[in-house]
C-alpha cells in the first residue's frame, strides 16, 4: 500500500468512525435501508456465500480475506471493496489485536436511473477498489444520507457513487446487474453458440445447481432467458436485412420451422411478416 492509499485509508476510516458497533454484538446489524454492519469477535470462515446482489463494502476494523474460484485477495482495514451479487464467496472475517472485526456494507439491490448495468468482468481479478479524495468524500457523504434515511438525497449520493465507481475495474462488478441480467449478456454475445445451463455456469463462475436455483428464485429461468437472448439477436439480424434463414442462423436455429414457431410465440408474427413491418418502419422514418 502507497503512502496516498494509506493516507486515503486512514481518513476514510476516520470520518466512518461513527459507524463502528461498540456493543460487542455479532453477524449483521442494520442501519438503514440497505445499510448494514457486519461483526465477528473470533475469526470465521464463511463457505459459500452467495450475495443475492452486489456488496460494497468497507473493512472497518480486523482483516476480510475473500475467494471467488481461483482467486484470492486480502482486504485489510480502509479498504473499500465490491462482492458481485448470484456468484459464491468464501470469506474470512479476521479480528483485530482488539478481537474485532467489523465491515461496513452497501447492499446495490437496484440502479438509480442514470446508471446503466453493464457487461460485468469476464474474470475477477481484483475486488479492492482503488481510493481517491473524490471516491472517500464521496463515500462518506452517500454513508451519512443513507444512514441517517433521506431517501432523495441518499438515492443522488449513490448516483454520484456509482458513476465513480465504474470508472474502476472492480467497482464495475456493481453495476453487472443481477445474475439473469449478467446470464443473458454473455448469452447475447453468442447467440448461435450451443448454450447449456452447465457452460453457462463455468462462464459465471459457479455451479450448475447454484445458477439453476439462482435464475428460478428472479424468476427468469435459463429456457426464458435462452430464448430471449436469441430472439433478440433474430429481429436484430431481421433489421439489418438478413434473410429469414440467416436470422435463423445467427439466433442459433438448425431448423427454420422451429425458429419460425418460437418467433411468433415471442413477437406474435413470423420472421417475415415482422420483418417486413420493420423495413416500412424505416422507410417512413427516414431511416
Amino acid at each position: 500500500m502507497n503512502q496516498m492509499t494509506h493516507d486515503l485509508s486512514a481518513e476514510l476510516l476516520a470520518r466512518l468512525d461513527h459507524f463502528v458497533v461498540t456493543s460487542g454484538a455479532t453477524g449483521e446489524q442494520r442501519i438503514a435501508g440497505r445499510l448494514f454492519c457486519y461483526c465477528a469477535l473470533e475469526r470465521e470462515r464463511l463457505a459459500s456465500v452467495t450475495p443475492e446482489t452486489p456488496l460494497l463494502g468497507i473493512v472497518l476494523r480486523g482483516t476480510k480475506e475473500v475467494w471467488t474460484g481461483t482467486f484470492n485477495e486480502v482486504l485489510p482495514a480502509g479498504t473499500v471493496f465490491a462482492l458481485p451479487g448470484g456468484a459464491p464467496v468464501d470469506v474470512v472475517n479476521i479480528p483485530d489485536a482488539r478481537g474485532l472485526y467489523e465491515s461496513l456494507i452497501l447492499s446495490i439491490e437496484n440502479l438509480p436511473a442514470p446508471i446503466q448495468p453493464i457487461a460485468g468482468p469476464r474474470r475477477i481479478e481484483r475486488l479492492a477498489i482503488r481510493l481517491t479524495a473524490e471516491l472517500v468524500e464521496t463515500l462518506v457523504h452517500t454513508a451519512a444520507a443513507i444512514g441517517n434515511n433521506h431517501a432523495a438525497v441518499g438515492k443522488v449520493r449513490l448516483t454520484e457513487l456509482l458513476m465513480l465507481l465504474a470508472e474502476d475495474s472492480a467497482g464495475q462488478i456493481l453495476l453487472a446487474g443481477d445474475i439473469a441480467q449478467r446470464a443473458q449478456w454473455l448469452i447475447a454475445a453468442q447467440p448461435d453458440a450451443h448454450w447449456t445451463v452447465a457452460q453457462l455456469a463455468r462462464e459465471l463462475g459457479m455451479g450448475a445447481s447454484s445458477l439453476r436455483r439462482a435464475l428460478d428464485r428472479l424468476g427468469r429461468p435459463f429456457r426464458k432467458i435462452l430464448a430471449e437472448a436469441r430472439m433478440q439477436a433474430a429481429r436484430r439480424t431481421l433489421a439489418d436485412g438478413a434473410s429469414v434463414t440467416e436470422a435463423a442462423v445467427a439466433a442459433g436455429y438448425a431448423s427454420r420451422s422451429h425458429f419460425t414457431r418460437a418467433y411468433r410465440q415471442a413477437f406474435g408474427a413470423t420472421p417475415g411478416a415482422d420483418a417486413r413491418v420493420i423495413r416500412r418502419a424505416e422507410l417512413r422514418s427516414g431511416v
